[in-house]
């Protein structure tokens, strides 16, 4: 296996994965940092300034990152980092619903990447870059950890089916967008039918 993975990934790929999931761990960082719900002014200005300066440092690393050819990096890079803020922006009494969507992205765009280049012999009759391996893989990476995030920082408590109801369908449709034949960055299509679904499920499933 660890031959394999030398062969099938390069080592800027290698990089650029674990940079991607990265923004992964800001709901459990977050959790134990001092909040109130709604969330205050001051907090939501504490968490853009981190996100701009994360984003300014990927910019600086590009050639450390980027794939040959690539043109989107920065697209990729703001993307990623400004879909936090903005929906604790939007919504700050529903952290959550930011906590779920950064852990789709974060681990579901990664574990995707990794099983498709590693196993991907099967592509998707409607995408022959995409593999089902790679969405199934999608799946799998982004659900138990979006699931946990949305539970742990949910007010008032909720049951874990409960956060599971509203992300699993999320997760499984970020899944299929990331899957989709389009040119728009990965990282708008997911963090925006992430976003969306977990609105919607999260209004019918829990309320206001």
């Amino acid at each position: 296996m660890a031959d394999r993975i030398r062969l099938q990934i390069r080592p800027e790929e290698l990089k650029r994965r674990l940079v991607h999931g990265l923004p992964g761990v800001f709901p459990y960082v977050f959790y134990f940092c001092p909040q109130s719900d709604p969330l205050e002014t001051w907090s939501l200005w504490v968490v853009t300034a981190t996100c701009a300066a994360g984003a300014i440092i990927c910019l600086a690393l590009r050639p450390a990152f980027r794939r040959d050819g690539e043109r989107s990096w920065a697209t990729s890079v703001l993307s990623f980092t400004g879909i936090v803020p903005v929906l604790l922006w939007l919504f700050p009494g529903k952290s959550e619903i930011a906590c779920a969507v950064v852990s789709i992205i974060a681990f579901g765009d990664s574990s995707a990447t990794f099983a498709g280049l590693l196993f991907g012999e099967r592509p998707l009759p409607w995408n022959p870059a995409k593999s089902w391996i790679g969405s199934a893989a999608f799946v799998a990476g982004a659900l138990p950890f979006s699931v946990f995030a949305f539970w742990l920082q949910t007010r008032p408590a909720i049951s874990p089916a409960a956060a599971f109801t509203c992300v699993a369908p999320a997760v499984v449709l970020s899944a299929i967008a990331e899957s989709l034949p389009v040119k728009i960055n990965d990282n708008i299509r997911v963090g925006i039918v992430a976003a969306v679904a977990i609105i919607v499920l999260h209004s019918v499933t829990i309320g206001s």
